[in-house]
């Protein structure tokens, strides 16, 4: 009676949980654009790789193919359904599926772990953290590989034989494709439950446990090669930062997990969210205070407490890229909190099941918000994109005021220019080396990347209208009455086209440079800048009247 009961409670949670991830999907899927700060630069990608050698849209001698390189699983995936569907459907069907497939995945660990089912519940909502809100697409993704591939490593360290060699090596290549991050999650695993397993190493069978953590090890140095040659110089100039220290890392720790949005209402959220959590571990200690140690669950806890360890002690920035200790908090947390529940068997009071369904409807009213404004905003945008002449290149540039920051000021939603009309972009992850399409070197422009990356006033109508027939502006919405200031810089170079929301659209009144031409440097003396002809403008401007 009490295994039936507990059937039926693991299949009513599997149903829960399954609910709770395609509640959280649902918005992504259903409305215009998710707010996801870099989704348009990949799907810029995604775009070129559906559309390499259509010279209506794809230049030629401008873009290659870059096979090889970690990262790439979101763009593949996004490209087989884009064969069928629009770049941007094909996009957030693959962002909805893993969202849907993460509370499935923790699932999956949970049964491995014998722990309570309704542990998944709490890992739903870290789908729409931080690495959503950035358009962290392979974190995304990393999430739910990671959880579902715990068990197969487990399995692997426990009886170690030939297809289950094989298939631990899969995962760890499946890691690779989805981001470095997993690897190094995922190679952490696999070595900790080698190590607890000591005496079995031995054994020629034993030995094997170590094969994945050495095909792990051949894939980053085969990265590390291979991207030695693949880095462009706006790459190589971002600085090696370890930024905030880690109690000020733990001061941010619901802003990390629950993604950039109103303090307030995070605090609110996040209080929720650490009350069913605190609940469920409490839970399980009481639970498992009278019984000896699960050595396989202490293995699982250690490898939780390593992934959060990354989180306190990675850096901000290494070797170009950026945002990166915040990428282990979801996952330490997800692993934790389905390590730390109670036991499968054990009785569970209805109040805590509420409790964890209860985040991921917080969690959902937390970001509808933001939903809304993207889906304006990217409205907006689509009334702007009929008006730039296909396989053109711009410049997208945000000019709102803002105080210098770590994050380059650049407009990732206006990177669906190249999605829908292809051509070329001032900024763009076909510079990065883990693009599956990347800037053939001797077509690269790094004079204007790395002169306008961190401050696009440094735009010069008279020389960069020669080289971008369009640029495409943002103004946040709080600025928008500025636009007939900003029209009045960018002439007579630049006339404005289209105006929409918060994008602006000025087309290049000189003659452009054939898109495929190869980089150029600034004249000498250098034409005005946009900050200088705002500087003359106010200085010209009559006083106010008092």
């Amino acid at each position: 009676m009490q295994a039936q009961h507990t059937n039926r409670g693991s299949r009513l949670a599997a149903r829960v949980a399954l609910g709770a991830g395609a509640l959280l999907a649902l918005p992504v899927v259903a409305l215009r654009y998710p707010p996801m700060g870099d989704l348009p630069m990949h799907e810029a990608v995604v775009s070129l790789m559906r559309h390499m050698g259509d010279a209506s849209l794809e230049p030629p001698r401008v873009y290659a193919l870059d096979l090889g390189p970690p990262n790439q699983l979101f763009h593949w995936l996004a490209w087989v359904l884009s064969l069928a569907l629009p770049t941007d459907l094909a996009c957030k069907l693959v962002i909805g599926a893993a969202i849907l497939a993460t509370p499935v995945a923790a699932l999956r660990l949970a049964r491995h772990l014998g722990t309570a089912p309704w542990a998944a519940l709490l890992v739903a909502p870290l789908s729409l953290g931080f690495a959503f809100r950035w358009g962290l697409v392979g974190n995304v993704l990393a999430l739910p590989v990671l959880l579902a591939s715990l068990p197969t490593l487990d399995a692997l360290a426990a009886a170690p034989s030939a297809r289950r060699v094989a298939v631990g090596s899969g995962v760890m290549v499946l890691a690779y494709a989805t981001h470095e991050s997993a690897l190094m999650a995922l190679a952490i695993a696999a070595a900790v439950l080698a190590v607890k397993r000591v005496p079995g190493l031995a054994s020629s069978l034993g030995v094997l446990r170590l094969v994945p953590i050495a095909t792990a090890g051949a894939l980053a140095a085969f990265f590390w090669l291979l991207a030695r040659h693949l880095k462009t110089p706006v790459i190589l100039a971002v600085a090696d930062t370890f930024g905030a220290g880690p109690l000020q890392r733990l001061a941010d720790v619901p802003r990390v997990l629950l993604g950039p949005v109103d303090p307030v209402a995070i605090h609110g959220a996040f209080a929720l969210y650490a009350l069913a959590v605190v609940a469920f571990v409490v839970t399980g200690w009481r639970v498992r205070a009278a019984e000896p140690g699960d050595p396989v669950r202490r293995r699982f806890a250690v490898i939780g407490a390593a992934w959060a360890a990354l989180y306190l002690v990675m850096p901000l920035a290494f070797s170009g890229s950026t945002l990166l200790y915040q990428r282990f908090l979801a996952m330490a947390l997800g692993l934790l909190v389905v390590v730390l529940a109670p036991p499968a068997s054990a009785p569970v009071r209805p109040l805590l099941p509420l409790l964890a369904a209860a985040t991921s409807v917080a969690t959902l009213f937390l970001v509808l918000p933001s939903f809304g404004a993207a889906d304006r905003d990217f409205r907006d945008l689509d009334a702007v994109l009929p008006h730039i002449a296909p396989c053109s290149a711009v410049a997208q540039l945000d000019l709102t005021p803002r105080a210098p920051g770590p994050i380059a000021p650049v407009p990732g939603a206006a990177a669906r220019v190249l999605a829908a009309r292809g051509g070329r972009l001032l900024f763009s992850f076909t510079d990065a080396p883990t693009s599956p399409v990347v800037v053939r070197r001797d077509r690269q422009w790094n004079e204007p990347v790395m002169r306008l990356v961190r401050d696009p006033t440094e735009f010069r109508p008279a020389h960069d209208f020669r080289r971008f027939r369009y640029a495409l502006v943002r103004l946040a919405p709080e600025y928008v009455a500025l636009s007939p200031v900003v029209a009045a810089v960018m002439a007579p170079e630049g006339k404005l086209v289209a105006e929409s929301g918060e994008w602006l659209l000025f087309e290049s009144m000189l003659p452009v440079d054939p898109i495929d031409s190869p980089d150029a440097p600034l004249p000498s003396p250098a034409p005005e800048s946009l900050r200088e002809r705002l500087a003359a403008l106010q200085e010209h401007a009559p006083p106010p009247p008092h």
